[in-house]
């Protein structure tokens, strides 16, 4: 951005706009290479899930997905061209991470609208579609869901099958993927990610990014409320209409399916991952929303809420941009305080100051699940142990970031 600002001779929002550009048009030709591609693989998915394997028909990073995956049945992945789940998918999104970086510096610099920055991904052959209510919004938003969320909804998707424990068979390589992308360490990654799907959620609306997010994530047909049996055409609603008119309640299978009750530990887990991608997409401010300052702050303090730390695990832990910030030395100060050893061979540490358990975020993106579970743990020991000296109830964690 900073080589098309010089080449533009200082003019920076149009140089963002044309970078911008660049990212959504290459993020076209690779969304029609990948819908060719399911095209290409729709016949043999489909025989492989009528011989009842229970496989999936897509393919991550090369490996054959694992047994009993919700990502993708034969009749959901492979059999329609406008599928995202086709071919297969990586941690590494390079053009979908500049687009995000493009993004959080149009906003933060230039205030430039996210109609203007992703006009390419919005182009439908219909004039003024920008996400409201009109003709073309559909297309639209099918378009920039197919382009642009498919992707960074499939990686997070992927993390949450590893937490799920549906790629155990591949060994830890698959978990330490999983736990670097989450790490603090690697912030670009996560960050950008769910930066693009809020701006995608901004331009598409609320319902298509909803749906995108249940056909990715396989969990439509949990909330699936259509007729279970009634069949196509006329038959169901004949049937139905036949018992309205004798007064008698419609069949069974014409009534909607409601949402199981019972569902498995993998399905279980998958939907609480969703709902949580759900709250973080709505709440998340911290590619762009918070300055500088603030994101330091707000990933020492996340990390000191996981236990007292000396500096060097400090700086091991936490991202390279936190720790190189110029404030990083006076934040320190300001949210912990220096416990110092108590014996030659022992270490200082940080200890989290009070005022600071305040800030606490359920939702923190950088959490593994172990990671938030031990967090919440100390943090509702924190606030037992001040009620009980100030005689009354421990409150509980906040529902939502404190920032909203």
């Amino acid at each position: 951005s900073e080589m098309c600002i010089r080449d533009r001779g200082g003019d920076g929002a149009s140089a963002i706009v044309a970078a911008a550009h660049v990212c959504c048009h290459a993020l076209l030709q690779l969304s029609a290479e990948r819908a060719a591609g399911g095209r290409t693989a729709g016949a043999g998915a489909a025989g492989a899930t009528s011989a009842g394997n229970g496989a999936l028909a897509c393919a991550y990073g090369g490996a054959r997905a694992p047994s009993g995956c919700l990502t993708a049945t034969a009749t959901t992945a492979s059999s329609s061209a406008n599928s995202p789940l086709s071919a297969c998918v990586s941690y590494h999104a390079p053009v979908h991470r500049c687009l995000a970086g493009l993004i959080e510096i149009g906003a933060k610099r230039w205030h430039l609208p996210l109609e203007r920055l992703l006009a390419p991904l919005l182009r439908t052959g219909v004039a003024g579609v920008t996400g409201a209510a009109g003709a073309g919004v559909g297309a639209s938003a099918t378009l920039l869901a197919r382009a642009a969320l498919a992707p960074p909804l499939r990686v997070l998707h992927v993390c949450s099958q590893t937490r799920a424990g549906l790629w155990a068979r591949h060994g830890q390589e698959a978990a330490g993927q999983a736990a670097l992308y989450r790490s603090c360490y690697f912030d670009n990654f996560l960050d950008r990610d769910v930066l693009l799907l809020q701006a995608g959620a901004l331009v598409a609306g609320g319902d298509a990014f909803v749906s995108a997010l249940l056909n990715v994530w396989g969990l439509a047909p949990l909330f699936d409320r259509t007729p279970s049996g009634g069949g196509s055409g006329g038959g169901g609603g004949g049937g139905a209409a036949s018992a309205a008119a004798a007064g008698q309640a419609p069949p069974p299978q014409a009534r909607p399916s409601p949402l199981r009750a019972a569902l498995t530990r993998s399905e279980a887990l998958l939907a609480e991952d969703a709902l949580r991608l759900l709250v973080s997409i709505a709440s998340e401010r911290e590619a762009c929303g918070i300055d500088e300052r603030a994101r330091v702050r707000r990933a020492l303090v996340h990390r000191l809420y996981l236990g007292d730390a000396p500096f060097s695990i400090l700086a091991e832990t936490i991202s390279r941009r936190v720790t190189e910030h110029e404030a990083f030395g006076s934040v320190l100060r300001d949210v912990a305080i220096f416990i110092p050893p108590d014996s030659a061979t022992a270490t200082g540490r940080y200890r989290l100051r009070p005022h600071a358990w305040a800030e606490y975020d359920p939702y923190y993106d950088h959490y593994s699940h172990a990671d938030a579970q031990r967090a919440t743990e100390r943090y509702r020991a924190h606030a037992r142990a001040h009620a009980h000296a100030r005689g009354g109830a421990p409150p509980l964690p906040p529902l939502l970031p404190r920032q909203l």
